[in-house]
């Protein structure tokens, strides 16, 4: 792969940074719902898997890593899997 000036890999500066803000910007308006209207004490395995997923995401994106990336996303499509 083509990489530019800072050393990055294309690939995930056009393909898998945009997905993960995507999904990020999913995961905080899940976030927010989720602690507006959960119960903490029914629900705090959920919750927490949820902010997790913030993290990875947030992590991730700043690291610009192409497998951080792409293990960020899939944790959280599988968070968002389990909770139905």
């Amino acid at each position: 792969m083509k990489k530019t000036a800072k050393q990055f890999d294309v690939t995930a500066e056009h393909y898998y940074v945009p997905a993960a803000l995507f999904l990020l910007n999913i995961n905080v308006v899940h976030l927010i719902y989720a602690y507006a209207t959960f119960p903490m004490e029914n629900r705090w395995e959920q919750l927490t898997l949820i902010s997790f997923a913030a993290i990875a995401l947030t992590g991730s994106i700043v690291a610009k890593n192409k497998l951080c990336l792409l293990g960020a996303m899939a944790f959280y499509l599988f968070v968002l899997i389990a909770a139905f």
